[in-house]
């Protein structure tokens, strides 16, 4: 009787360790292999090309590059240690994570082995890494001076909002949140057309990103933002609402609107200036021209631009030229250069050349 129990505690034990989806196997203090489950012999092959067998040197059936490790793993079981470690294996494409228990095994009070159970933590790790980097980005945005962080239900209605918004727009969360909807700050100008553009993006449950929109501070004061967000579904795929971030861009904008006016500034001054104007290139080609220079040359903007002087061969006397360079590459500027150009026509013109290397 004794003995069908211990065949049938063998069996059961078997049928255990043969059905885990862990791996599980055992050496001797020789490091040889004692026991072998399917689900380790079928990785270890996958893993390192070798079908492992009961008897084999375990050390010897892995790369050189991997034997130390393993070895001062076996020998701490063989030291009568039990640990738990974390594992990262390279398996070509990509990594898997393994959480590794290793134990001695004792008889007598001696150790004459180690038995050692692996088991497949990769999509903990992946779902824990991608928790760490969901609570990192969410942590940078909100702790970002620039971005007002915020959240409204689908009805536009502020159900969330950081402290930024004060800066921004001059109300605190408490002001807003439950108490406005988003378009409650839009310009009035342009209000419905805003409105009615965000509502659409509601209604077809998409994100957006970088919509620029005028809105009015509290002190009436105009605040450009530049404004994105993703929807918040339910398990249904119902939309709840939106989760978003502004960004204060009013600065930038008037850097930008004065800039451009900077630019036509120059460029008026430039194309009506009475005198030749033309910006070259080091090897001649020309950039662009002015009215002038037409006046002067004849030639025109379609004539020369992506065009060298010496091609239009504009230079009656080639030195000047290469006194123009030479004065250029040595001061960066070369004033005041009597020369003579041939026009469009032919004909031939004496003037003074300035030039400045920008």
């Amino acid at each position: 009787f004794a003995f069908e129990e211990i065949r049938e505690t063998k069996a059961n034990l078997s049928a255990i360790i043969e059905n885990t989806s862990d791996s599980i196997w055992a050496i001797n203090a020789n490091y040889e292999v004692l026991y072998i489950n399917k689900v380790f012999q079928d990785a270890f092959f996958a893993n390192f090309g070798v079908q492992l067998e009961v008897g084999m040197n375990i050390l010897n059936a892995v790369p050189e590059t991997m034997q130390n490790v393993w070895k001062s793993r076996y020998d701490r079981a063989f030291s009568n240690e039990r640990f738990v470690i974390e594992d990262k294996i390279d398996i070509g494409t990509s990594y898997i994570y393994v959480e590794l228990a290793v134990n001695p095994i004792l008889v007598e009070g001696n150790v004459v082995g180690a038995s050692l159970f692996s088991h497949d933590i990769t999509e903990r790790k992946k779902a824990a890494e991608a928790l760490r980097i969901s609570e990192e980005r969410f942590k940078s945005v909100t702790e970002s001076a620039e971005e007002w962080i915020w959240e409204v239900g689908k009805d536009g209605l502020y159900t969330y909002s950081n402290q930024i918004v004060e800066r921004v727009l001059g109300y605190t969360p408490d002001e807003i949140v439950g108490k406005k909807h988003f378009f409650d700050f839009f310009d009035p100008e342009t209000k419905e057309l805003y409105k009615e553009s965000a509502f659409n993006s509601f209604a077809k449950i998409l994100a957006f990103k970088d919509f620029e929109n005028v809105n009015i501070h509290k002190n009436g004061d105009k605040v450009i933002l530049k404004t994105s967000g993703s929807p918040i579904l339910s398990v249904s795929g119902e939309l709840l609402g939106y989760r978003g971030a502004d960004i204060n861009i009013t600065i930038q904008k008037r850097i930008e609107t004065a800039l451009l006016e900077s630019e036509e500034k120059y460029r008026l001054t430039f194309m009506t200036s009475p005198d030749s104007v033309n910006i070259n290139r080091m090897d001649g080609t020309y950039v662009d021209i002015n009215e002038g220079y037409t006046r002067l040359t004849g030639y025109t903007r379609e004539d020369v631009i992506g065009v060298s002087s010496i091609d239009i061969d504009i230079w009656y006397y080639s030195g000047d030229r290469k006194k123009l360079v030479k004065g250029l590459l040595k001061n960066g500027y070369v004033d005041n250069l009597e020369s003579v150009f041939r026009c469009k026509d032919g004909s031939l013109k004496t003037a003074l050349m300035s030039a400045r290397i920008i």
